[in-house]
């Protein structure tokens, strides 16, 4: 079983496998043209192996060669035949919400942010989103094509189609920030409105996640004038709502109070990130680690910062 990342791109490689990002992840469009000609298969293998090979390496997500592993093997399944075939659209979404939150994990999680390997992370998360979006939602691909614009095509946009919106979403704003500030400044208001249609339809998505997003949106926008008003209020909803997903602590302390300068608001809930016990609460068993990793790195920084 192949687990050294290396080694997997190199396979891809050889193999005529990569998955190019193309266009979307140059411009950060959500379009995806002509879906269903871009996701024909093209190799063999089985689909519903490879699919469950990258889920049984996804519940060991805390280690970064089982993530590697897992998003590898659903690589793989995306560019076999399904059966049957014209169910190919429906039985493909969920793999490409996958790698979409698979990729934003490996950017968020297991690189530096500021390295430009999680931007690359973050924008293969927004290729897979954009087509799990186009797979799930013909009327959201033809307002796209008809050049309506995204603040008013989100409409489009159902309860179904919260997974993949909401992490190519995610996946855009992180590669934005990491790219430029004119990629921020270009993309901020299309990105914004479609996390707000997320919160309309289900603003308990992800434990909260909406919330989560709007915290640090609003540590950052408006440039020169952040509405950390704002962002306190949605910290405050969705650690209160769910107080067993960690990186809600980490994320108000990391973003809220450091813009804020509330070093001692942001120490306990650092401290209160790392005294959990993540054993508790195993559906969340990796993501709590990886937050309180990064809670440790930044209890140790804390004198830099304040």
């Amino acid at each position: 079983m192949i687990k050294n990342y290396t080694v997997i791109l190199l396979f891809f490689a050889n193999t005529g496998l990569l998955i190019a990002c193309g266009g979307n992840t140059r411009n950060a469009s959500p379009l995806v043209e002509n879906i269903h000609e871009v996701t024909q298969a093209s190799i063999d293998g089985d689909f519903n192996t490879l699919v469950a090979q990258g889920n049984a390496h996804w519940e060991m997500r805390y280690e970064t060669t089982e993530l590697h592993s897992a998003i590898f093997a659903w690589e793989q399944a995306i560019l076999v035949a399904t059966e049957p075939e014209e169910e190919r659209a429906e039985l493909l979404f969920p793999v490409y919400v996958s790698l979409a939150r698979g990729y934003y994990l490996l950017g968020d999680t297991f690189v530096p942010r500021e390295d430009e390997e999680a931007a690359d992370f973050h924008a293969h998360g927004m290729e897979f989103g954009a087509r799990a979006i186009a797979l799930g939602n013909e009327d959201w691909t033809q307002a796209l094509l008809y050049e309506t614009p995204i603040s008013e095509a989100v409409q489009t946009l159902t309860i179904d189609d919260i997974p993949a919106v909401y992490w190519y979403a995610a996946n855009a704003g992180r590669w934005a920030f990491g790219t430029s500030r004119a990629e921020v400044l270009a993309r901020k208001e299309d990105i914004y409105s479609m996390i707000i249609r997320v919160s309309e339809l289900d603003s308990s998505f992800f434990y909260g996640a909406p919330h989560r997003y709007f915290g640090v949106y609003f540590t950052k926008v408006p440039f020169g004038s952040p509405g950390l008003e704002q962002s306190r209020q949605h910290f405050e909803v969705v650690m209160d709502l769910y107080p067993d997903y960690l990186d809600n602590f980490f994320l108000y302390a990391s973003e809220y109070c450091v813009a804020a300068d509330l070093r001692e608001e942001a120490t306990e809930a650092l401290q209160y990130v790392l005294d959990y016990d993540i054993e508790s609460f195993s559906e969340l068993h990796a993501e709590n680690l990886a937050a309180q990793r990064k809670a440790q790195n930044l209890m140790e920084h804390l004198d830099e910062i304040f």
